[in-house]
């Protein structure tokens, strides 16, 4: 993928992958006709890129999607489906500056003598189940995530680390919702 033009001036390095898999499971008593099938498909991912930009940066995308459908045959014959739905991006990024650096907030220069490193998850995935038999939707649910993280090493033996998250989930079939802060912070001495 390097050869095509934009992504040679863009890209130092870029790598692209797919995977399929399915499956069919089928259950019940020994020496009788299963009363239930699961059929299972796999896309982990569908696409995924991973590649590090001219400038540093490192990124990574993955659209996943996997599926089921569910067939009991008892007394009453019912038809399920599961679906999963997620992308998921990461961005990183390592720098230094033994000079320093100017913040113009604190008017001050700040020197970075070992790596900064520094990153940003992005994560959101859905799930819908359905009952095909009775075209009525059971669950259908999502999730939304972001995490900023950064980490640097004061000298050898000590690293420092900072770590945010938010988290947004939704139930849309019970209309409830929930929304998570997070942050926290690291020191790790080596002896």
């Amino acid at each position: 993928m390097e050869d095509i033009p934009l992504i040679d001036k863009a890209f130092r390095t870029l790598s692209f992958r797919s995977s399929y898999n399915k499956s069919k499971t089928e259950s019940g008593k020994l020496d009788s006709i299963p009363d239930r099938m699961t059929e299972s498909t796999d896309m982990l991912p569908v696409a995924g890129i991973t590649g590090s930009l001219l400038f540093g940066m490192n990124l990574s995308y993955n659209y996943n999607y996997t599926t089921s459908m569910q067939s009991n045959f008892g007394t009453i014959e019912t038809l399920r489906k599961s679906e999963n739905f997620s992308h998921n991006v990461s961005l990183s990024y390592s720098f230094s500056s033994p000079s320093g650096i100017n913040i113009p907030i604190i008017n001050k220069r700040v020197k970075f003598k070992s790596n900064l490193n520094t990153g940003i998850d992005f994560s959101f995935s859905k799930s819908i189940e359905t009952d095909i038999t009775n075209n009525n939707v059971l669950e259908e649910r999502f999730l939304f995530d972001v995490k900023p993280k950064a980490d640097y090493n004061f000298s050898n033996n000590v690293t420092g680390g900072l770590n945010i998250g938010f988290v947004r989930s939704e139930d849309i079939k019970r209309g409830d919702k929930r929304q998570t802060v997070s942050a926290g912070f690291y020191v790790l001495f080596r002896f």
